[in-house]
C-alpha cells in the first residue's frame, strides 16, 4: 500500500509541475515559429525569395517585419522561404518585395500589402494554445505531402496553399484568409 501511495504521491507531484510550466508557456511565440515552418514546407524545394537562391538554410521570412505589422505576423500570405543569410538582414525586405513581384505577379504584393489594414486581434494565451494545434496538423499534412513532391509548386500551387492552411488555421477574419 505504501508503494502505491508512493507512485501516486509522485504522479500527482509530476502533473503539478506540467501544469505550472504550461502556465508559463508562451503559445504565441511557439505558434510563430510554427507558421513559419508551415511557409517553409508550402516553399519546398523554392528558391530563396528575397535572393532566387538555394538557401543553405531555410527561415521562414516575413515580407512586411513582425515588428512593423504584428497584426499580419501568422498570416501566410506575407511569410515565406528567405535564405537565414538573407532573412538576419532586414536591407532584404525590399528584395523580398521584388522577388514577389518576379515570382507571383503585381497583384498578389498589393494584395499582402492590403492585409496591412487587417484588424489587430487580442487572443490569449489559451487560444494561442488552440491555434498552435491546429497549425501542428497542417504542418504534418504538408509534411506528408511533401513526400511525394518531386520538384517545387508552382506559384498558383503556393498561393492556394496558403489560403488552406489560413482557412484551417482560422487565426484571421475571413476577409484576409484568401488571394
Amino acid at each position: 500500500a505504501d508503494k502505491k501511495l508512493a507512485a501516486m504521491e509522485i504522479k500527482r507531484r509530476r502533473e503539478e509541475k506540467k501544469a505550472l510550466k504550461e502556465q508559463h508557456m508562451d503559445y504565441k511565440k511557439i505558434l510563430q515559429f510554427e507558421v513559419q515552418k508551415i511557409a517553409r514546407l508550402i516553399d519546398f524545394k523554392c528558391l530563396c525569395l528575397a535572393r532566387n537562391i538555394v538557401p543553405r538554410q531555410a527561415h521562414g521570412g516575413h515580407l512586411f517585419s513582425r515588428g512593423s505589422s504584428t497584426n499580419i505576423s501568422f498570416n501566410l500570405h506575407n511569410i515565406f522561404l528567405q535564405s537565414a543569410s538573407s532573412n538576419h538582414f532586414q536591407s532584404d525586405d525590399l528584395l523580398m518585395r521584388d522577388g514577389v513581384i518576379r515570382v507571383f505577379g503585381i497583384d498578389y504584393l498589393d494584395f499582402i500589402t492590403s492585409l496591412k489594414s487587417t484588424p489587430t486581434i487580442k487572443y490569449t494565451n489559451e487560444e494561442y494554445k488552440e491555434f498552435l494545434q491546429k497549425a501542428r496538423k497542417v504542418s504534418k499534412q504538408l509534411s506528408e505531402w511533401n513526400n511525394q513532391l518531386e520538384q517545387a509548386r508552382s506559384a498558383t500551387s503556393r498561393i492556394q496553399m496558403r489560403n488552406w492552411a489560413n482557412i484551417q488555421l482560422g487565426i484571421y477574419p475571413t476577409d484576409f484568409l484568401t488571394f
